[in-house]
């Protein structure tokens, strides 16, 4: 057990870090633990938790100073399963020759083991790692001080990572932790720092590039496609780009020029075959691939159908099995999840409009990270014949080079991130021009898009943002607006689609029921229908609405409905209330468990330990690797839930709609592979997997989900949502008298 705990914590977290000095680091790491576990300056101390614990200081074990560290499980259920693990990261690399932590335990009612771990990390890998575990054979022990010493050589570590641990049921206490290398006090130590990369020191186009006179037309755009396609190619699969050694984007801005200024299909072909044999030789190896677990294979098919020579063809084969390091210069995978952490990426931020170097960097920048680490890249056009993510390059390139302004370019972005129908495709720009574009004025009714049977949906005002506000000329609840500005609703819909990144069309509604809303003015002009008769008012608007209270939840996590039904809403429930929770809801006749707002907290496995019987598949993953990008496969399949012979018995239902996203729709589909649950509500967002962020130029992040989420059986959740059990939906009528159908319904089932 001890040695799955140090593999999880190694493989579960990716170390992202600021640089810091020694000095720094001492007065941060907190060893002694006299600060506030929780002060926002002590970055250092993370924690890893399968199981109830609950991890704070405590004042009455110590063995020095005021406090000690106090890890102690919760959980009703002395299960050896369970584990904490709290861990600290030092990052500068030290010159030494040997490295020793030490820290003093005590325990109290542990049945399992407890344990000190010391491990040294490269590229994220552990090289050396060893840990110290202890059997627990008395009730309480003594303080016990425990240590581990280990060779150490900084040239071999990026950095070192260091914890202790506690399995099953009990109290572990830890205090007086100490690092040191050769016996020496962290801030005496002299600092190793190691020579930036090749690619980091070739800044010449870091403010922009002079390209800008490219004329689109049909030769000109397929010579810059073939151009995308071969230099993310080499990107992701050449090993001698693959480590650093070269300034990619600096590479394309050269050969962009040279490229276009080629005439013939013959004379294109040795000028890429001179470029490949720029980057020099490389080892090949032959790759084994199990196809039956593939989902679909890297899209290279246009070495052979772009009319390149038998000479290149082959030796862009060739590169295809060439031997490359598990870490790659421009990504890596975040350990145990496997979802792409894409790095070294330059922003751009200093660089002027227009510029057409810097618009097809980000175009090919984006096409080639989907088209080598999207995992549902299979899926982007399913809803079209042709579903193939390269001819988005065909309508790309040419909207890329047309480009005039910061606004044509921050719309084309969103434009292009919306065609892979991530919901996850949230776009920060820090300079966000679309919004002095859109106008910074906000209505202060909240609107959603409700479906009617016989006239499609329709934007109905279904609250208020600040109910200070409100006044005799304010929107009432259940009125349809039907114009904004004098335009349609349904036009303005058409009009904003291609810029607001969706999975569905759920989500599309979602987000546009908040961004038409807005204005340039302090008045707006909105066209309503209510009680059947058309009506038009002058709408007062404003700067600086809270609009965020659409999406989270602020009232209390648990109450009873009736004596015979609990509810729990997830938006705002915390793990150690579900002991206190079960134990008081355990002779009722339901409970209704509410997803519709995002999870404060990750309660997947707390809360399914007291509603399953026994450990229940429910979700498979996919994903890829730097040894053949591209290459998506099923991975594991996932169980929640343990052996529990008194699990919860009433019934069950999950409250869904389009707000349930990602860890909502994770933690749906994990409840609902339990014998007693139940789905209830209308289609979620379509987006689950964890986060992978993507940097454009100008200071432009945006995300993608990285890894697949499918349900054991293989079934698709991008994009179509999670299965749901009973579908029902808001109606006008059921807004205008406050209802909350959803939760009626549930009601209902329950009693019946």
């Amino acid at each position: 057990m001890t040695r799955i705990i140090i593999l999880l914590i190694i493989f579960f977290y990716k170390a992202a870090f600021a640089q810091e000095s020694l000095k720094e680091f001492k007065e941060k790491a907190n060893l002694n633990f006299e600060k506030n576990l929780d002060d926002e300056s002590n970055l250092n101390w993370k924690s890893f938790k399968l199981g109830n614990y609950t991890i704070k200081l405590d004042s009455i074990y110590k063995i020095e100073g005021k406090f000690s560290l106090k890890i102690e499980s919760n959980s009703i259920k002395n299960d050896s399963t369970n584990y904490a693990l709290v861990y600290n990261d030092l990052i500068k690399r030290v010159v030494a020759d040997s490295i020793e932590i030490s820290a003093n335990i005590k325990y109290k009612g542990i049945n399992d083991k407890v344990g000190l771990t010391l491990i040294l990390l490269k590229n994220n890998k552990p090289i050396i790692q060893k840990d110290i575990p202890r059997k627990c054979k008395t009730e309480i022990s003594d303080w016990e001080k425990i240590n581990i010493k280990i060779p150490y050589n900084s040239y071999d570590v990026d950095y070192i990572r260091f914890g202790f641990y506690t399995t099953g049921h009990g109290t572990l206490w830890v205090d007086d932790v100490k690092l040191t290398f050769d016996d020496k006090e962290l801030n005496r130590l002299e600092i190793f720092t190691p020579e930036k990369p090749k690619a980091q020191l070739d800044t010449v186009f870091n403010n922009g590039t002079s390209i800008k006179n490219i004329k689109s037309n049909k030769t000109v755009n397929q010579k810059l496609i073939k151009l995308c396609k071969i230099w993310g190619y080499l990107k992701y699969y050449h090993p001698n780009v693959h480590n650093g050694n070269l300034n990619w984007d600096a590479e394309l801005i050269e050969k962009i020029p040279q490229i276009l200024a080629i005439k013939d299909n013959k004379a294109e072909s040795d000028f890429y075959i001179k470029w490949i044999k720029s980057l020099g030789e490389f080892e090949i190896e032959n790759k084994v691939i199990d196809s039956s677990n593939v989902i679909f294979y890297p899209s290279i098919d246009f070495i052979h159908n772009s009319k390149f020579s038998k000479d290149l063809i082959n030796k862009l084969e060739k590169i295809k099995i060439a031997k490359r390091q598990i870490s790659n210069y421009y990504v890596e995978f975040a350990e145990r999840v496997g979802n792409p952490v894409f790095k070294n990426e330059v922003e751009y931020s200093t660089f002027n409009h227009p510029d057409q170097g810097i618009y097809l960097i980000t175009l090919f920048r984006y096409w080639n990270m989907i088209n080598y680490f999207f995992p549902y890249k299979d899926i982007i056009n399913q809803d079209i014949e042709n579903n193939d993510w390269e001819n988005f390059l065909n309508e790309f390139v040419p909207k890329f080079l047309n480009i005039k302004n910061q606004l044509d370019y921050q719309l084309t972005c969103l434009e292009l991130i919306e065609k892979i129908k991530d919901s996850h495709g949230i776009t920060y720009f820090k300079k966000n021009v679309i919004n002095e574009h859109l106008g910074k004025y906000f209505l202060n009714e909240n609107a959603n898009f409700i479906l009617n049977k016989q006239s499609g949906t329709k934007l109905v005002v279904t609250g208020y943002y600040n109910k200070d506000l409100v006044s005799e000329n304010s929107l009432k609840i259940g009125d349809v607006i039907k114009k904004i500005n004098g335009k349609k609703i349904s036009k303005l819909f058409s009009k904003n689609y291609r810029y607001t990144p969706a999975s569905n069309n759920s989500v599309k509604e979602r987000e546009m029921s908040m961004s038409l809303l807005r204005s340039k003015d302090s008045i707006t002009d909105i066209e309503i229908e209510r009680d059947k008769k058309r009506m038009k008012f002058k709408i007062k608007t404003f700067k600086g609405l809270d609009r965020t209270i659409k999406f989270t939840y602020n009232d209390t996590c648990f109450k009873y409905i009736n004596k015979n039904i609990a509810y729990l809403n997830v938006g705002s429930l915390k793990k150690e209330y579900l002991q206190y929770i079960f134990t008081e809801i355990k002779d009722t006749k339901g409970l209704i468990i509410d997803l519709r707002y995002y999870p404060k907290e990750f309660v997947v496995y707390n809360l399914a330990m007291y509603l399953a019987s026994k450990p229940n598949e429910f979700v498979t993953l996919s994903r890829t690797e730097n040894n053949l990008p591209g290459l998506f496969f099923y991975g594991n399949t996932v169980k929640v839930g343990e052996i529990n012979k008194t699990p919860y018995k009433g019934k069950v239902i999950v409250l869904v709609n389009e707000n349930t996203q990602s860890q909502g729709e994770f933690t749906t589909m994990a409840l609902s592979s339990i014998e007693n649950v139940k789905v209830l509500g209308n289609i979620t967002a379509g987006a689950d997997g964890n986060l992978s962020s993507i940097l454009l130029p100008g200071e432009v992040r945006t995300m993608i989900s990285g890894i697949g989420i499918y349900y054991p059986d293989k079934s698709q959740t991008q994009r179509v949502g999670i299965k749901i059990d009973y579908f029902v939906h808001p109606t006008i009528n059921g807004i205008k008298e406050g209802k909350d159908e959803l939760l009626e319904k549930a009601i209902e089932l329950i009693n019946n």
